[in-house]
């Protein structure tokens, strides 16, 4: 991974419960202030579920990336990770 994809990750682990962020935000804070849609690509890319993705939102406060095979939040053991 980048050294980019690696300062977002980092990022993303650290936001708290009940909190969320959006991709420009998290962007600005590893010092990208324009690269909003690469932490949209790095957190499409992650294999790890227990990287709290799903704190990032995009500009109308909404979970915007959809894992592959992933067509139903509602569903399954993903329900326990969404509501986090």
């Amino acid at each position: 991974m980048s050294r980019f994809s690696n300062k977002v990750i980092e990022v993303v682990q650290h936001i708290p419960y009940g909190r969320v962020v959006s991709y420009g935000q998290v962007a600005a804070y590893v010092g990208v202030p324009r690269g909003a849609r690469q932490v949209g690509w790095t957190l499409r890319r992650l294999e790890d579920i227990d990287i709290p993705w799903w704190r990032v939102i995009n500009n109308e406060g909404r979970i915007s990336i959809l894992w592959p095979g992933l067509t139903n939040f509602g569903s399954g053991a993903w329900t326990k990770y969404i509501c986090i």
